[in-house]
């Protein structure tokens, strides 16, 4: 039995306890209703002997009492007697005031028999007179007796009772809980952190859910978190074994040391080959810093909480830069420090070689513009320390653009290189070549020499050197070589200032008519950067269109003498800034992206001015300069066409001039255009031939009607031979490719007799006219009318 107690206990604890807890409960609850019902009879049955020998007492005590008044002692004898028989009485004794004992009965030792005693008197007269003392002993044994019988019984039925119920309660308890709970108990067993898929269930079909099923789902929500837990453990072990494969394999140095004893806990093989068997913390923080202290070092790690230090590191083997990095924290109270050491030579001469590059152009290596104005600033420095002249010089390539819009930035590039080149190997060597943008380099040089004369020798030197034509692409092509210089103290005194007023002169050098290679500064030009802004910002405004008027210079036939035409010419009269020549406000209208609506305006009140005319003139034709932007916009076949359309004119008499530089835009959209504005049956001419970068192949591809050469071989043909020979040449090709011949800048007649006999078209000039007002035209179409 106590064998299978023991195996119960240790298969099924939980139901043992519920079961003693419930016989426990029960025998207690069982104990007390008995003790209550025994208690409750013991003192009905005591209730029931008081009132016995109440009734009793009320009998003989008056027998006594008369009895013992007669002094009859059989009457006596026989009250005694009929006393003890009473029930629960086992002996009665009366004892007279004589001393006379009366007794019948057994003297019975027990705690359960208890003795009475009753005074016998008599009252008479009056007055109580004492007759003698009646003694009885009452056993209560037999109640007792009852209360432990019944108690016995109670007790049978009250075990007998409880242990029923607890089988009962143990039954409803194991069909209803521990078969569940044994049920959870083998998914819980069965459950590993290789296999948490089998989830806990209930055997209970069709039930409304209770705390039984709450704590099944709550088993389940643990074991799925379990389960995500130990995928997130598994995955924080494979992160930390890579971690550590990681730090012991990388080549920078890793070591956590701790702060209280300064011994290395950990350190990988990267530590070990920079810092060898360096095992403390104190030694280690001196090598890398021998001018820190250490206390007052680990001190402000506390409170940073980081430290970072750069050094050389001297080492026989292999001298190096390292990056030494301290972080400080704290595992499980304990105070760390972990060290971090790389190897940043390679990083270092990378930042130089990003430094040199930030700091340098990436074509021809020279400094650029940022970097170069501070190493400019140090020579200003040096100048003026030894109070000598610094001249800085800017150098454009004009022809750089057209390079690229003809041949592609690859042979820009290439005519770069190769300005970079000679300026490179011609300048001095304490000199300072500079590339501050697409096209345009800057030098700073101190002059060691009194005087101008070793710097413009130089000047010419570079202008010789550069103004010969270079081959791009199997063309010749002048580079367009310019430059501008400031000297300090005179023109600047600091090198932004310098720089500048460079760029002025430069500005001045090629804009200048007849243009000079190069320019000094003078103080005439700060006016003309700000009288530029201000042609600029005129462009903007409204006040333009009401101040700009088109001049009209006729075009002359060379055999009739007639005026059959005109060139429309700009004309700008402003209040502030008084006449600004065409070529000042066309550039800058190219330059800031004006001349698109300029160009259009000017086209559109050209075409108007013609209509009125050719109502006097009907065969009248109108010339008007086009910019190479205006073809190149988009939308200028449109902007002819409205022209055309708002004048009313034909379009076979009107003549749109284009320069040589529009040829160098070869590609198949301005061609495409060129042919389209023919079709139109607008006239197209090449102005101003025989200046540009053009060759006469273009004239070939492009659908060209007019060839207009320049006024520069016009004005001294009668002079120059050469001249004569050129101008005539172009003629006859132009004749022998169909084209018609203008000749421009015609201002005396013996230039207008060997151009008509050269067989020139048609003739423009001075000779003729100068460029003339609307009103002024009218009146000339009259006067050739009327003749």
């Amino acid at each position: 039995m106590i064998e299978l107690l023991k195996t119960y206990k240790k298969q099924h604890p939980l139901s043992l306890r519920i079961v003693l807890i419930i016989v426990a409960c029960s025998g207690l609850f069982a104990m007390l209703v008995a003790a209550t019902q025994l208690y409750s009879r013991y003192h009905s049955d005591q209730e029931v002997l008081a009132q016995r020998l109440a009734d009793a007492e009320s009998a003989f005590l008056e027998d006594i009492n008369e009895a013992l008044w007669r002094l009859d002692e059989s009457l006596i004898r026989q009250n005694v007697e009929g006393i003890q028989r009473l029930p629960f009485i086992v002996r009665a004794q009366l004892i007279t005031e004589q001393q006379r004992v009366y007794a019948v009965g057994r003297q019975i030792e027990s705690r359960w028999v208890k003795k009475r005693a009753y005074d016998v008197v008599r009252s008479m007269s009056g007055k109580t007179i004492r007759l003698g003392q009646l003694t009885v002993w009452v056993d209560e044994r037999s109640i007792i007796k009852n209360v432990k019988e019944q108690a016995l019984e109670t007790l049978v039925l009250q075990a007998l009772k409880t242990a029923i119920v607890s089988a009962l309660i143990l039954i409803i308890l194991h069909f209803m809980l521990f078969r569940h709970l044994r049920s959870l108990h083998r998914v819980a067993t069965s459950l590993s952190a290789n296999n948490l898929s089998l989830p806990f269930w209930l055997d209970r079909p069709n039930h409304t859910p209770d705390e039984l099923d709450h704590v099944c789902k709550a088993l389940d929500d643990m074991r799925l978190r379990l389960e995500k837990g130990v995928d997130e453990i598994q995955f924080m072990q494979t992160e930390m074994r890579r971690i550590y494969l990681a730090a012991d394999s990388s080549s920078s140095a890793v070591a956590i040391f701790s702060v209280e004893e300064g011994h290395c806990l950990y350190r990988n093989n990267g530590f070990q080959h920079f810092f060898g068997e360096a095992d403390h913390l104190f030694k280690l923080i001196c090598l890398l810093d021998p001018d820190v202290e250490f206390t007052q070092w680990l001190l402000q790690l506390k409170q940073n909480g980081s430290w970072q230090h750069e050094l050389f590191w001297p080492d026989r083997q292999q001298p190096r830069w390292l990056s030494a990095r301290c972080l400080f924290y704290m595992d499980n109270a304990e105070e760390l420090v972990m060290l971090t050491a790389s190897d940043i030579s390679e990083l270092r001469e990378a930042h130089e070689r990003e430094r040199h590059l930030m700091e340098h152009d990436l074509l021809t290596g020279l400094p650029n513009v940022q970097s170069g104005l501070q190493e400019a600033n140090k020579l200003l420095q040096q100048a003026e320390q030894q109070s000598l002249r610094l001249a800085v010089m800017a150098f454009s390539l004009k022809s750089f653009k057209a390079v690229i819009e003809s041949f592609g930035t690859r042979y820009a590039d290439q005519l770069v290189l190769r300005v970079s080149e000679t300026l490179s190997s011609f300048i001095p060597e304490d000199a300072l070549l500079v590339r501050s943008a697409d096209n345009q380099f800057i030098c700073a040089m101190v002059l060691h020499q009194h005087g101008d004369d070793y710097l413009l020798a130089l000047l010419e030197q570079l202008r010789s050197l550069l103004s010969q034509p270079l081959k791009l692409k199997g063309q010749i092509v002048d580079c367009g070589f310019y430059a501008g210089v400031s000297l300090f103290p005179v023109d600047g005194i600091n090198i932004e200032q310098l720089h500048q007023r460079a760029l002025s002169a430069l500005h001045r050098a090629y804009t200048e008519t007849p243009r000079s290679r190069y320019y000094f500064y003078d103080n005439s030009m700060e006016g003309l950067a700000s009288r530029r802004l201000k042609i600029a910002a005129l462009l903007n405004t409204g006040k333009m269109l009401e101040e700009l008027e088109l001049h009209y210079q006729p075009l002359v036939c060379t055999k009739s003498g007639e005026t059959i035409g005109c060139e429309a010419l700009a004309r700008w009269q402003n209040d502030e800034l008084g006449f600004i020549p065409p070529p000042e406000f066309i550039s800058v209208a190219e330059k800031n992206g004006q001349i698109i609506e300029l160009g259009e305006l000017i086209l559109q009140r050209a075409c108007l001015q013609l209509r009125e005319w050719q109502k006097i003139e009907p065969q009248l034709q109108m010339s008007v300069n086009i910019s190479p932007l205006q073809v190149m916009d988009t939308d200028f076949i449109n902007v002819i066409k409205n022209a055309l359309q708002l004048s009313g004119i034909s379009p076979g008499s009107l003549k749109l001039e284009v320069t040589e530089q529009l040829m160098l835009q070869s590609n198949n959209d301005i061609l495409n255009k060129l042919n389209t504005i023919k079709q139109l049956g607008v006239q197209l001419v090449i102005d101003d031939f025989g200046v540009g970068y053009a060759s006469l192949n273009y004239l070939c591809g492009y659908p060209f009607e007019v060839l207009k050469i320049d006024q520069s071989f016009i004005r001294n043909i009668a002079q120059e031979e050469n001249l004569y020979t050129l101008t005539a040449t172009i003629t006859q090709l132009a004749h022998s490719l169909g084209l018609k011949v203008v000749a421009e800048g015609v201002e005396t007649e013996e230039i207008a007799m060997l151009l008509r006999q050269m067989g020139c078209d048609l003739m423009q000039g001075y000779l003729f006219s100068r460029p003339l007002p609307a009103e002024a035209f009218l009146e000339r179409l009259k006067g050739q009318g009327q003749s």
